[in-house]
């Protein structure tokens, strides 16, 4: 499969190779330390812009090597290293509605006040310095768990950049992040190993070459997880997200919605009290985007928080809260949407 949002850099793995071989891509695992990924190099964000006030020219993320060390940062965000995160091959089908409960238990987090439930993640004054200006700039965000949040913005709006940071993949230049108590600046691998990378830009993304079932055995192996254990929890999602993939139908062949399911029914394989996924509304026409809405929305509600992006709120409604950023002064937005039809 493709990178892992802990390990944006990595190359993709052999057509021909089994998953339990060489893992494709480097998820942070809460029990062990990761895999290398198997993706190709990429970027996690092509789209520069500014946080919710102001934006800047600066355009990608940095992200992290397979190894879990963080990579070279680009010139455009030289303090931002990463780490490693989990990823999951989008794919899938549809499947009938099912209940499941939130996942194993997560690793201990700090004690919080008799009564008053700790947030899955708390964001404040947020930002990620480029070159020369802000990718994201002063991103305040409180997500509790069991529920749907998104970052909302177009192109060039940094959203991408502000996920990586979000779960711990990248090194905000300013704020504050944590999750389930856990501070990023204090302890990065206890915020990585609380969260869980469904999807980034086309960095992380499913391994073509696998199938299904391959995918589940070698997010497994990536995050450390007891196969029968994980196969369970895969199950699990898959049917609060009501989708029924054929274990033997390759990633490729999965796309749009289907891809996507795919994508966060793996990243459920490990234990996190956040999943995040990017481009939410990608090659999905407007129609069925409140269909995976509302199939995020049933598996949040079993737990996890789950954080999105999306261009615009039509397509997360029910989301609640949403960051909305904008791209930078002076730099039109890109507004094509490859899954709406330009034909008359």
């Amino acid at each position: 499969m493709t990178d892992d949002p802990g390990a944006p850099d990595a190359t993709p793995a052999d057509p021909d190779r089994r998953p339990a071989a060489a893992p494709a891509d480097p998820a942070a695992a809460p029990s062990g330390p990761p895999a290398g990924p198997a993706g190709p190099p990429g970027r996690p964000d092509r789209t520069a812009g500014s946080g919710a006030h102001r934006a800047g020219p600066g355009d990608r993320a940095v992200p992290t090597n397979p190894t879990g060390a963080p990579a070279d940062p680009p010139k455009d965000a030289p303090t931002a290293p990463p780490s490693d995160p989990s990823v999951a091959p989008p794919t899938g089908e549809s499947t009938a509605e099912a209940a499941g409960e939130a996942g194993d238990p997560l690793a201990a987090a700090p004690a919080v006040p008799a009564g008053a439930p700790a947030p899955a993640l708390v964001a404040g004054g947020l930002g990620l310095m480029g070159e020369s200006d802000w990718v994201f700039r002063d991103v305040d965000l409180t997500v509790a768990p069991g529920t749907l949040a998104a970052i909302v913005g177009p192109a060039g709006s940094g959203r991408s950049s502000l996920l990586l940071t979000l779960a711990g993949r990248m090194r905000p230049t300013a704020g504050t992040l944590s999750v389930l108590g856990h501070d990023l600046a204090a302890d990065p691998a206890g915020v990585r190993d609380l969260t869980s990378v469904a999807r980034v830009a086309a960095v992380i993304g499913p391994e073509p070459a696998l199938t299904v079932r391959e995918s589940v055995d070698e997010r497994c192996l990536i995050d450390d997880v007891d196969p029968a254990e994980g196969r369970r929890r895969f199950d699990r999602a898959c049917a609060l997200l009501q989708f029924t993939p054929d274990p033997s139908a390759l990633a490729e062949g999965l796309v749009g919605e289907r891809g996507t399911l795919l994508a966060v029914a793996l990243a459920s394989v490990r234990t996190g009290a956040v999943i995040v996924l990017d481009d939410l509304d990608r090659d999905i026409p407007p129609a069925g985007r409140r269909a995976l809405a509302q199939a995020l929305a049933r598996l949040a509600a079993s737990g996890p928080a789950i954080v999105v992006t999306a261009a615009d709120r039509d397509a997360v409604p029910g989301a609640d809260p949403i960051v909305e950023l904008q791209p930078p002064a002076g730099r039109p937005a890109w507004t094509f949407d490859p899954a709406v039809s330009t034909e008359a």
